[in-house]
């Protein structure tokens, strides 16, 4: 144990010291032993605290009478500014109660009223709808019926189609609308499904509401582009769907299946896991299987065959694999743009436009090239004809010597 001597000395015992040397050390100095407390830094003492105070209040916590024990409420304190270990417990330790009109995330500890009561999971479901059509009614109304078609009970098999596959219906995904008044903004409706997804996953067994929130989970964050929404949730359904054959239909299972492989073939270019799953789930006579058009546009992207592909994305009428397929887009662009400048020196462009099957505007087409002529497009500088504006000029003719 560390020893602190305290010694006490008055002046008349110092000059009877310096004139007597042979005096009895110890009568002038008093002995004093105090357990050593634990070192503060100066940084990290309270303010405005004199040092022998502090010595005081050392010599009397160490003191060998005990005091009587008195216990204290579970009240967290805001420590001392400077220490840093203790704010941040502070600081994670008194985080707010969740509002009343809004939940937390299970995963962070903040609120689980949503994970302990199904009655508020369906309204809150049907609250996060109900704000999803707000913010895309007015940009695309028949895509937002198709994916509004479940109920609180779940989602049908007819809502995996939208009608539309047009560019257009899909422009609420690409710019969603801002949000006026009260109406909430996207990133809310995406917190908001994970906060129930994150209060379902614990269930043994999946219901039609539960499969329902999951599935428009996948479909939403699909519009925009939002794979760490989608990707977590579609592998969530397969595994449940591996165990319990009950808990998606056929036509869900190949709907979830195929926008997985979609998303491996344009948005990861991994042609090895997108193999993976169509081999391992297409099974004789299924969905997956009769799915033509699903292979051939997997042959046609790894392969580079760009007029297949673009074929394929013309024709498209489900309105989620457009927009998966639209991922890949600028890769399929530039292999494109790239074979046509070895290949022709002028071409019309009517005729390049219909290569493109009408994917592309000849202007955006115009902007895609001058935006990457110093990347991936080097060397390529495409312009319109001077004489004729229907003639585009890949490149110049090489000069020939006579």
């Amino acid at each position: 144990m560390h020893l602190l001597v305290h010694i006490v000395a008055s002046e008349s015992e110092a000059a009877q010291v310096s004139s007597t040397p042979t005096l009895c050390i110890r009568s002038w100095i008093s002995l004093k032993c105090i357990p050593m407390s634990k070192y503060v830094p100066p940084q990290r003492r309270p303010k405005g605290n004199d040092p022998a105070q502090v010595m005081a209040n050392a010599r009397n916590t160490h003191s060998s009478t005990p005091e009587k024990y008195t216990p204290k409420p579970n009240v967290y304190v805001r420590p001392v500014e400077g220490d840093k270990l203790a704010a941040r417990a502070w600081r994670f330790a008194s985080s707010k109660a969740p509002e009343s009109e809004d939940y937390g995330l299970i995963s962070r500890g903040e609120d689980t009223r949503l994970q302990n009561s199904s009655k508020l999971r369906v309204e809150f479901f049907e609250r996060v709808r109900a704000e999803f059509a707000k913010l895309c009614l007015k940009e695309a109304p028949s895509s937002v019926s198709d994916l509004e078609s479940t109920s609180s009970a779940g989602l049908s098999e007819s809502s995996s189609a939208p009608a539309s596959g047009s560019s257009n219906a899909i422009s609420y995904a690409i710019s969603p609308v801002s949000a006026d008044g009260n109406v909430k903004s996207m990133d809310w409706v995406l917190m908001s499904l994970r906060k129930l997804r994150e209060a379902l996953i614990h269930l043994e067994t999946l219901d039609s509401f539960s499969v329902g929130v999951f599935l428009f989970s996948v479909r939403v964050s699909i519009n925009v582009g939002h794979y760490q929404t989608y990707v977590p949730s579609i592998n969530f359904l397969m595994k449940r769907y591996q165990d319990d054959r009950s808990v998606l239909t056929e036509m869900e299972f190949y709907e979830v299946t195929k926008y997985l492989i979609l998303h491996y073939v344009h948005s990861t270019h991994d042609f090895m896991a997108a193999l993976n799953v169509y081999t391992q789930h297409s099974k004789k006579d299924n969905l997956l299987r009769r799915d033509v058009a699903l292979r051939r546009i997997m042959d046609s992207y790894f392969t580079d065959d760009y007029d297949s592909w673009f074929r394929g994305l013309a024709s498209e009428s489900d309105v989620n694999n457009y927009r998966l397929m639209r991922m890949g887009f600028d890769r399929m662009l530039t292999h494109f743009v790239l074979v046509v400048t070895k290949a022709y020196f002028t071409i019309p462009m009517a005729e390049l436009v219909k290569m493109l099957h009408d994917t592309i505007a000849w202007r955006a087409l115009m902007e895609f090239i001058k935006d990457r002529s110093g990347l991936s497009l080097v060397g390529v500088h495409w312009r319109v004809h001077g004489s004729n504006p229907e003639l585009v000029t890949i490149k110049d003719r090489p000069l020939v010597k006579k």
